[in-house]
C-alpha cells in the first residue's frame, strides 16, 4: 500500500516520516487541502517533497505539482 501512495498519479513521493498540511484559505477550493509537506525526521526534519494542488472555480481539483 505504501508503494501505491507513493506513486499515486505518477508522482513518485520519497521516503517520509511526517506530514503537515495547509489549507486553501478563500477562492477557489477554499477548506480544501493546498499543499502536503514530506519530510523526514519528524516536524522539524528535512522537507523531501511537496505536493501543491490547484482548483477551479467549481472547488473541483485540477492539477497536482510535484516539487
Amino acid at each position: 500500500m505504501s508503494q501505491l501512495v507513493r506513486d499515486t498519479s505518477g508522482l513518485s513521493i520519497p521516503t517520509h516520516d511526517y506530514l503537515s498540511f495547509t489549507y486553501v484559505s478563500s477562492g477557489n477550493g477554499a477548506g480544501e487541502i493546498s499543499t502536503i509537506t514530506y519530510k523526514t525526521g519528524g516536524s522539524s526534519g528535512t522537507t523531501v517533497a511537496v505536493v501543491t494542488m490547484a482548483y477551479n472555480s467549481d472547488n473541483k481539483l485540477t492539477s497536482l505539482t510535484l516539487a
